[in-house]
């Protein structure tokens, strides 16, 4: 099953439509799912694709909470059960596959600029939190 949750390397639109694909497959496949989601499956599925669509900017589990309509404990805690990680690891997977695919696809870009293309606001920091996930700084990323 673990071959149906890899990440596209193309752009945004196949992103979100291999994900959808990817859910679908997941739920056909998956015998003790019921066919048809619960409230709480589908407000955690609303906050996935919140994040998907928003990734590039400064959001927060309170924000998605919001625009949502549920409160924010709530939202943290149904998220983390159905998408299996937490909200704020879910955003920084995302937020950094997303980096390492502009990275691939745009060497010459600054890094500055992958870093404000993908939700950061500071290019030290994104710097700090690229080595940390990948063992490696983003410039040297493009080149292995």
């Amino acid at each position: 099953m673990s071959r149906f949750c890899r990440l596209p390397t193309g752009n945004f639109t196949e992103l979100l439509l291999t994900d959808a694909l990817h859910g679908a497959i997941y739920a056909l496949l998956s015998p003790d799912k019921p066919a048809r989601i619960s409230e709480s499956q589908q407000i955690a599925e609303n906050a996935r694709k919140y994040i998907l669509s928003h990734y590039q900017e400064q959001i927060s589990l309170s924000q998605i909470a919001e625009e949502i309509g549920v409160n924010s404990c709530y939202l943290s805690d149904i998220f983390h059960k159905y998408m299996g990680e937490p909200y704020s690891r879910y955003l920084l997977r995302i937020r950094m596959e997303q980096a390492a695919r502009l990275l691939k696809e745009n060497p010459g870009e600054k890094v500055y600029k992958i870093a404000e293309r993908t939700g950061f606001v500071s290019s030290k920091h994104f710097i700090a939190v690229f080595k940390k996930y990948y063992g490696t700084t983003p410039s040297a990323y493009v080149y292995r």
